[in-house]
This record gives C-alpha cells, structure tokens and sequence, in this order.
C-alpha cells in the first residue's frame, strides 16, 4: 500500500526504490475500482505490522520524513 511514486529523471529508475512511493500510514482508507461504467467502493483498514519492531510514532516520523524529501 504505497502512494504515487515521485517524478524522477530515467536515471534513477535504476535506483529500484526510485520508483516506488511512500508507504501509507496506518488508517482507513477507500477504495474505489471502475469497470467500464460499473464501480466499486469498499473501506479497508491498514494496520501496523504487529510483529514490526517500530512503534506507530516511529512510522510517522519515518513518513513525514519521506515527504519532505
């Protein structure tokens, strides 16, 4: 579960993590998948990892972290 990747020049892509984005921060989110003109929507929930050896401030400081950059 990961955000949009930034916009990096070709380069870059050879770094592999260049072309993926953030991870997203526990929480609830929506999802929303279109098929022609059908679409669904369901909530789904993300949890921390219970076995992560990180607490949930951690992640956040690590995701603000990420965005700044």
């Amino acid at each position: 579960m990961r955000l949009k990747p930034p916009t990096v020049p070709p380069a870059a892509t050879a770094l592999f993590s260049a072309v993926q984005g953030p991870r997203v921060m526990p929480g609830v989110y929506t999802v929303k998948m279109t098929k022609g003109d059908e679409v669904y929507t369901t909530r789904l929930e993300i949890i921390l990892d219970p076995r992560a050896r990180y607490t949930l401030q951690d992640r956040k400081e690590q995701f603000d972290t990420v965005m700044k950059v």
